[in-house]
């Protein structure tokens, strides 16, 4: 008999330990997937960056708005947008010195940890960086494509994308895509989609003619 309670006892020890391994597991992977979302939730917008040197017109503007939603790949559901522009100074002295200084590090900032993928630079902002690691070999992405005469950059001007007339007043602005080493690129499921879902972007900018 008492051996009998003894296993009795043993059965619902043994039980109550499972059932408690497996609500811990679930606690466990309930705050997984909340972090997971609350570290991806801010990720789940595409961003397109375009830095030139000079002011661009509000015509111009519109037109780059334009020309990137009309590029963009088709999805099941419409992908929401943020489009920034910064324009670096044109002039010298102090003041222009410092703007500089703070459009830069916003860039850098931008590059090395924001959502923008796609960047749209003339040759005086991917001067400035003078590191061309941070972008992807598109010579290895796309060593077909007609008009890439550079490794890291292509040049919009002349291309069906810069066949705006607004655009065509531009003196240079080339695109390039951010590296898919990057540690912003591989910090979750959602930054790896939307790099892929810029990449396509930029491949249908690159091929249309």
């Amino acid at each position: 008999m008492k051996t009998a309670a003894k296993n009795l006892r043993g059965s619902l020890d043994i039980k109550k330990a499972v059932s408690a391994i497996i609500v811990f597991g679930i606690i466990v992977a309930l705050v997984y997937v909340a972090v997971l979302y609350a570290s991806s939730s801010d990720d789940d917008y595409q961003a397109v960056m375009i830095a030139v040197r000079g002011y661009l017109s509000e015509e111009q503007k519109i037109a780059l708005q334009e020309q990137v939603i009309r590029y963009r790949p088709q999805t099941q559901d419409e992908e929401e947008m943020e489009i920034t522009f910064l324009e670096f100074p044109a002039s010298e002295g102090t003041e222009s010195t410092v703007a500089t200084s703070q459009l830069f590090n916003q860039l850098v900032q931008e590059i090395k940890t924001g959502n923008a993928d796609l960047y749209f630079l003339d040759s005086y902002v991917y001067g400035l960086l003078g590191d061309e690691t941070l972008f992807e070999d598109l010579s290895q992405l796309y060593p077909d494509a007609p008009g890439l005469s550079e490794k890291y950059r292509f040049k919009i001007n002349g291309t069906d994308f810069g066949a705006v007339d607004s655009l065509k007043e531009l003196p240079e602005l080339y695109a390039t895509l951010r590296s898919a080493a990057s540690s912003a690129v591989n910090k979750n499921p959602v930054t790896i989609q939307r790099y892929e879902w810029q990449k396509q972007l930029l491949e249908k900018i690159v091929y249309a003619r």
